[in-house]
């Protein structure tokens, strides 16, 4: 795992395995250490036949603002990314991406799928704002609860960019194009009742009793039938994984392309300043 300062915190009880992500101070956005963290974390979990549920959250006021934007071109500092990326072994391993172009897509991309393949639950305990990618690691859960105070939104399209860690095909499996249109386009930010409403989410829950509610869900998880879970979660997975790994492989290219672009650019500039972009069109 990553030498440097925690980026994850993981604890156990009961059967239940917690990931949390550990960046308040950058409202738990993810860089590469971050997400190799997580892919050893899930790895970890499901190799310790104790573990029986996981939880993934975040810490502070967001469960993840996404990617952290100034790794989207840049060269991996983080040893460990080559090794999980030089290899299929593992969960998550079949995972499309963008050949080293941009290996936070790469990592993010793995991770999620390694979410959907992974033989126990995970709850995606969405404790405040999810922005961007983040809206991926939530909607690969099989049980997505959400804070009251949780809010939703892509965010992409301010800055010239695309959806992606396979969102394109998670995000209508649950909520249908329409919803989707909806956050990508007119840059809609969800509450958590409205989440509920168009199924990105499946339960919402008072703040002040999140932490309890996850506890119990979670709980509730960990005593069923494992070998059932794991055999339902598998079939449904299957259904969907040509979709995932079409969109994984369609994103990934389109968004290293988009990196390139003026308007990709512009717009991060502006938003680094606090003021609105100007695209130049087609």
């Amino acid at each position: 795992m990553n030498a440097g300062p925690a980026t994850i915190e993981t604890s156990t009880a009961g059967g239940v395995r917690t990931l949390r992500i550990a960046r308040p101070e950058r409202l738990c956005a993810v860089d590469v250490p971050t997400m190799c963290d997580l892919i050893d974390g899930l790895q970890g979990a499901v190799d310790d036949p104790e573990v029986r549920c996981v939880v993934l959250t975040g810490t502070g006021r967001a469960f993840s603002a996404g990617a952290d934007l100034r790794e989207l071109a840049q060269p991996s500092p983080a040893p460990r990314a080559a090794e999980l990326l030089a290899t299929h072994d593992g969960l998550g391993g079949q995972a499309p991406g963008t050949r080293g172009k941009a290996v936070i897509i790469d990592v993010c991309n793995r991770f999620v799928l390694a979410i959907t393949e992974a033989p126990v639950p995970v709850i995606a305990a969405v404790n405040g704002l999810v922005v961007g990618v983040g809206n991926a690691f939530a909607l690969a859960g099989d049980l997505v609860l959400a804070s009251s105070c949780a809010t939703m939104s892509f965010g992409f399209s301010k800055i010239g960019l695309m959806p992606d860690g396979g969102a394109t095909a998670l995000a209508p499996a649950r909520m249908g194009r329409g919803a989707v249109a909806r956050m990508l386009y007119a840059h809609e930010t969800l509450d958590a009742a409205e989440a509920m409403r168009v199924g990105w989410a499946d339960e919402v829950v008072p703040a002040e009793e999140f932490d309890a509610v996850v506890a119990e869900r979670a709980a509730e998880l960990a005593s069923g039938p494992t070998r059932a879970w794991a055999a339902s979660k598998a079939s449904l997975a299957a259904g969907l994984r040509p979709e995932l790994l079409r969109a994984m492989q369609a994103e990934a290219d389109g968004q290293v392309a988009l990196a390139e672009t003026d308007d990709h650019r512009g717009a991060a500039r502006a938003f680094a300043a606090g003021e609105a972009p100007t695209f130049r069109g087609r």
